[in-house]
């Protein structure tokens, strides 16, 4: 099994939010093998220690601290649909463009800010957490949303139907 994932940065705060949110509705199925969920333990300790050399702290910091993911699992097994093989590097490609898109949408509903980037590894069977094979490197320095406006994923839009002050 293998997965690829898509960070978000957080969900409803309950310091700032007069609704909290519900944590019990996560794993959310989206669609068909993705889902909105918390992974805080899926990462084993020192997952990304390899990479510390070459990117620094900073940014192993903010990959170890994803909290919350779209996530898409599938098969990687050789299918023939129509008399076309499908491959493992199809699936990839196939499932990373699912969760770009799932991401895109969602940052057209809720925008926010976006440390961590799109992951991709394998699914351990003995335990399900995540063996991170590639990501892409987030630029720490490059944010979309002003720092006053941070909104998040919550059930439902404030009665003010405004997300920033």
């Amino acid at each position: 099994m293998r997965f690829n994932l898509y960070p978000i940065h957080s969900v409803a705060n309950p310091h700032l939010d007069p609704e909290p949110f519900d944590h019990n509705l996560l794993p959310l199925d989206i669609m068909e093998g993705a889902r909105i969920e918390a992974i805080a333990d899926r990462f084993r300790p020192g997952t990304f220690d390899l990479h510390q050399t070459h990117l620094g702290e900073d940014v192993i910091e903010v990959l170890e601290q994803v909290r919350y993911a779209i996530v898409h699992r599938y098969n990687p097994d050789t299918v023939f649909v129509d008399g076309k093989m499908i491959g493992e590097a199809e699936h990839n490609k196939a499932s990373e463009k699912l969760v770009r898109e799932i991401a895109a949408c969602l940052r057209l509903i809720r925008p926010m800010r976006q440390h961590a980037m799109m992951m991709r590894g394998i699914v351990r069977d003995e335990d399900g957490s995540f063996d991170v094979m590639g990501f892409d490197v987030p630029n720490l320095w490059l944010h979309e949303v002003p720092a006053n406006c941070w909104p998040v994923v919550r059930p439902a839009l404030p009665a003010s139907g405004r997300w920033c002050t």
